[in-house]
């Protein structure tokens, strides 16, 4: 799966193109309206994190990122992604400085617009991508950190509330060891 970044006056985007034995997403262009001026760029690994949480369910063998990833969160989507072998390239042995200090987010699931320090993932286009419990969870985060790029962040506070009990511990597990490359903090709220 080849992932690159198409942003627009109006939003942040993702757009992805599938390769062979890539499976074809509901949507191939998943956006977050634009909800400041600034123009910061989102660091590679929360980049690469917000396009494998988007996409990686599609993907068998190559994915291939907007920007290079760290050896460690390159190692995190293997890893996640097994038993299907897929690949993150590019990767970056050069250190790219992660903002340090940054503020809590709290994620709202259908809200439109968050409020002051929070996120509306419903303003996202994530609900054409489908999916209940840990896989809209996943996609929440991944709005929110399109949506948020120029705060930089360094915690998710998500609503699992639609989550199933059984559910919980593996989904919160799973996405810290996939945020935890990124330097990014998720806290789920029940």
């Amino acid at each position: 799966m080849k992932i690159q970044q198409d942003d627009t006056a109006a939003d942040w985007a993702l757009r992805a193109v599938p390769q062979e034995y890539d499976a074809y997403p509901p949507i191939l262009r998943f956006s977050v309206p634009r909800a400041r001026e600034d123009s910061d760029d989102l660091h590679p690994d929360r980049l690469g994190l917000c396009a494998y949480l988007v996409f990686g369910p599609y993907t068998s063998g190559a994915l291939e990122l907007p920007e290079g990833i760290s050896p460690a969160l390159a190692r995190a989507i293997e890893t996640d992604a097994a038993p299907v072998p897929v690949r993150p390239a590019p990767v970056s042995y050069e250190a790219a400085k992660l903002p340090l200090g940054g503020p809590s987010v709290s994620v709202l699931r259908d809200a439109p617009a968050g409020p002051a320090g929070g996120f509306g993932a419903g303003a996202s286009n994530a609900h054409l991508m489908g999916g209940d419990g840990p896989r809209r969870m996943e996609l929440m985060l991944a709005a929110a950190l399109l949506g948020v790029r120029g705060a930089a962040a360094d915690e998710f506070v998500l609503d699992a509330s639609s989550l199933r009990l059984e559910e919980r511990a593996a989904a919160e597990q799973r996405l810290r060891r996939l945020a935890e490359p990124a330097r990014l903090g998720i806290e789920l709220t029940y």
